[in-house]
């Protein structure tokens, strides 16, 4: 596996594809304040199609009848024939929190990410919280964690991205999830700008495994400085001729270095 990272402005020609002005269908909600729409992407099975929505911001019902405030909802919302498009929850955590865990302001469905070769989907809640972290029950830590959503509705955790080799270092502010991108070999690529004191960082894990991938690898920002935000958002593609992966990282608010 080869990888290529790239932070570079690009101009090139882009497809076009034609949008419906005049009778387009609008997708809601639960309620106001869940900022439904931050995310989206569109999933298959077949002929079949549906839309997954991100509303990070969204209340859950747990199962024990309590809410999980902000913790975030992704909506499945698809055409019911005479209902017209219907958007359900997915149901990816509604379970109370344990001890060690924050998961009120957790903002699933913040990035939505889709497989264009099986049309797995990948959401995440980048500021899933652990305490203890750094072995206090004081510390805090947004770790971030990822689920799969599969086009029959089957939904999985995936393994902690920020339990990488050489992630020990701050790795209690990994907060992997802010971004995230598939290639299309089945490759997904996740941003985790918290990493030394939000430098950033960018980790990999490979879906055709079903694992981590580059174990002994993760990407910085070469160049990246604290609260540079590195992975801040992503997108990437596979080469089949070179055999090659090429992922592209965004920084937020990237700073302008001077020559001294």
């Amino acid at each position: 596996m080869f990888l290529l990272i790239n932070i570079v402005l690009i101009l090139t020609t882009v497809h076009s594809y034609n949008i419906d002005i005049l009778d387009p269908v609008p997708l809601t909600g639960k309620s106001t304040g869940e900022n439904f729409g931050y995310s989206s992407a569109v999933q298959r099975s077949g002929s079949s199609r549906w839309v997954l929505v991100g509303a990070p911001t969204a209340n859950v019902t747990l199962r024990d009848g309590t809410t999980g405030v902000s913790w975030g909802v992704v909506y499945n919302c698809s055409d019911e024939g005479d209902s017209g498009y219907q958007c359900r929850e997915v149901v990816l955590d509604d379970t109370p929190p344990v001890k060690d865990e924050v998961k009120e302001g957790q903002w699933t469905g913040v990035t939505l990410s889709v497989d264009p070769k099986n049309s797995d989907a990948v959401t995440c809640a980048h500021r899933y919280t652990k305490r203890g972290i750094m072995n206090t029950d004081n510390e805090i830590g947004m770790r971030g964690r990822c689920w799969l959503i599969k086009p029959d509705g089957k939904t999985k955790l995936l393994p902690d991205l920020c339990n990488t080799v050489n992630m020990a270092i701050d790795s209690d502010r990994c907060s992997a999830g802010i971004s995230s991108a598939y290639d299309n070999n089945e490759f997904l690529s996740v941003g985790g700008l918290g990493y030394q004191n939000w430098k950033g960082r960018s980790m990999f894990y490979d879906a055709k495994i079903g694992n981590l991938a580059l174990q002994n690898r993760v990407i910085d920002g070469k160049y990246s400085r604290t609260y540079d935000y590195f992975g801040y958002s992503m997108a990437s593609c596979y080469d089949e001729q070179d055999k090659w992966t090429y992922v592209f990282v965004g920084l937020l608010v990237p700073k302008i270095y001077e020559e001294k």
